[in-house]
């Protein structure tokens, strides 16, 4: 391999990484927005303390972070319905504002770059908008394993 196409393959892979690391966080701020508006689940008794209160912490966990920049998922617990699908939508949403601004920038981009940005759109398509590999209504999110499905003959009935 020579150099220039390794470096090609390391501005793809790490600007692959970057925009499904982006896509995971869409959902994760869509749900923390959309948690703090839902109704909630226990009312506080008149002697609990008056103030914020962390309503969804694990939100934001390490490991949901983590599972967000190396595991291609998230875990949203305790949305369901319209919540839970416009959960689900800010990730596709996402993906494609993503991709626009890079071929809108394409003029000082790499190739790689815009390349990357638009693999990662269309597996947002397939996984968050037509389902692709994934349950509606399920708390976790499991985005950009298009390929993988495809890949594993277990799962390619699933997908397919």
């Amino acid at each position: 391999m020579t150099q220039s196409a390794a470096a090609s393959l390391g501005i793809f892979g790490l600007s692959y990484w970057a925009f499904l690391s982006a896509h995971e966080l869409s959902h994760l701020l869509a749900a923390n927005v959309l948690k703090g508006s839902a109704p909630h689940r226990k009312e506080l008794s008149s002697s609990a303390p008056q103030g914020p209160t962390p309503q969804f912490p694990a939100l934001l966990s390490l490991q949901n972070l983590w599972s967000a920049l190396f595991h291609r998922c998230v875990t949203v617990e305790g949305l369901s319905g319209w919540r839970n699908d416009a959960v689900r939508a800010s990730g596709w949403v996402a993906s494609l504002l993503f991709f626009v601004a890079t071929v809108v920038l394409s003029a000082y981009l790499p190739l790689e770059v815009v390349a990357a940005c638009g693999i990662v759109a269309i597996e947002a398509c397939l996984s968050d908008l037509l389902l692709i590999g994934s349950v509606r209504g399920s708390s976790v999110f499991r985005c950009g394993n298009f390929g993988i499905i495809l890949l594993d003959h277990n799962k390619r009935k699933e997908a397919l």
